[in-house]
C-alpha cells in the first residue's frame, strides 16, 4: 500500500513538470475538490541518493526570469527559448532523493489522515503516522503553518525541503578542460547554479523573493529560485532548499570533446553522495 502511495505521488510531480500555463484546463478541473493547505511545503525529504540529468542546446534568456517545464528541460538536445542557460547550453539536473523503499521510512514526511483509514493494518498505521509527525515537526520548526491558501485538489505547489542542510556540491571533468583545470580538477567555479528556497519563500510571508526566478509551470504559486555561482553557494546558510540544483556551464572547455561529469554532494552531517552524469559533447573554445 505504501508503494502504491509514492507512485502515485510520483505520477502527480511530473504531471504537474509538464503542464503549460497556456494549456486549457482539463474538464476535470473545475470539478476537482477545493483544498485548504495551511503550508506550503508539501514534502521534507532526507536525500540518500542523487541523480543528474545532463541537458544540451537550451538557450539564454535573462529577461523574464522564468524557467521553462521540467519536462522541456530534460529533453536532450532541443532548443527551447523558454530555458535559462549559459555559455554552450550545458545543463547539470542534480536531483536528490530516497535511496529506494527500505529507506522511505526514515527519510520523506508528508501531510497524509491515512493513518485514520480503518482498514489499515498496525504496520501501515504507524507508518503514516509516522510520516505526519514528522511533518508537522518540520513545519512548526521552521514556521510554514499560515500558507492557509484555497485551491483545486491537484494544483498542490509541491514544493519540497531537504531536511539536511547541503554543505557543498563539487564538479569535477574526466578530462582536462583547460590548462588551469586538468582532469579531476574542481570545476565549481565554472557553473553557476539555480535552486528553489521554499524556506525562504515562507518567511517573506508565502511570497517570491524579489530578484529571483521561478518555473512557468508554478505561475499560481510563489516561488523563489535563487541565482549564484556554484562555488559561492553557501548552501549551509539555506537550509530546507529544494532537492533540485540546476548547475550550468558558464565557461566552455578549450578543447572540443565528450565529457563525463563528475557530481559530488557534501551535506553539513557528513554524508557524501556521488553520481556521473552521461557524457556529454562540448564544443571547445580553441576550435
Amino acid at each position: 500500500m505504501k508503494q502504491i502511495f509514492f507512485l502515485f505521488c510520483t505520477m502527480l510531480g511530473l504531471s504537474a513538470c509538464e503542464s503549460d500555463t497556456n494549456s486549457t484546463p482539463s474538464p476535470d478541473y473545475a470539478l476537482a475538490p477545493i483544498v485548504t493547505l495551511k503550508s506550503y511545503i508539501e514534502t521534507f525529504v532526507d536525500c540518500k541518493q542523487i541523480s543528474i540529468h545532463s541537458v544540451t542546446g537550451v538557450k539564454v534568456d535573462e529577461t523574464k526570469k522564468v524557467f521553462g517545464s521540467c519536462s522541456d528541460r530534460w529533453v536532450v538536445g532541443e532548443t527551447n527559448n523558454k530555458v535559462f542557460s549559459v555559455a554552450d547550453g550545458i545543463e547539470l539536473d542534480i536531483l536528490g532523493h530516497i535511496l529506494d523503499w527500505e529507506s522511505i521510512d526514515t527519510c520523506i514526511f508528508y501531510d497524509n489522515s491515512y493513518f485514520d483509514v480503518p482498514t489499515l493494518n498496525d504496520d501501515d498505521r504507524a507508518y503514516y503516522l509516522e510520516r505526519k509527525r514528522g511533518y508537522d515537526y518540520y513545519t512548526a520548526l521552521i514556521g510554514d503553518t499560515a500558507y492557509n491558501a484555497r485551491l483545486r485538489g491537484d494544483a498542490t505547489p509541491l514544493a519540497r525541503a531537504i531536511i539536511t542542510p547541503l554543505k557543498s556540491i563539487v564538479i569535477v571533468a574526466d578530462k582536462d578542460f583547460s590548462s588551469n583545470y586538468l582532469a579531476g580538477s574542481d570545476l565549481s567555479s565554472l557553473f553557476t547554479v539555480y535552486f528553489d528556497d521554499p524556506y525562504s519563500t515562507v518567511k517573506n510571508g508565502y511570497k517570491s523573493v524579489g530578484g529571483t526566478y521561478r518555473f512557468i509551470d508554478h505561475d499560481v504559486f510563489p516561488q523563489s529560485v535563487f541565482k549564484t555561482k556554484l562555488s559561492e553557494a553557501n548552501f549551509e546558510e539555506r537550509p530546507f532548499i529544494n532537492a533540485e540544483w540546476l548547475c550550468f556551464l558558464d565557461v566552455a572547455p578549450e578543447k572540443t570533446d565528450t565529457y563525463s561529469f563528475l557530481i559530488k554532494a557534501t551535506f553539513v552531517n557528513g554524508t557524501v553522495l556521488e553520481a556521473t552524469a552521461p557524457p556529454i559533447n562540448i564544443k571547445g573554445t580553441n576550435e
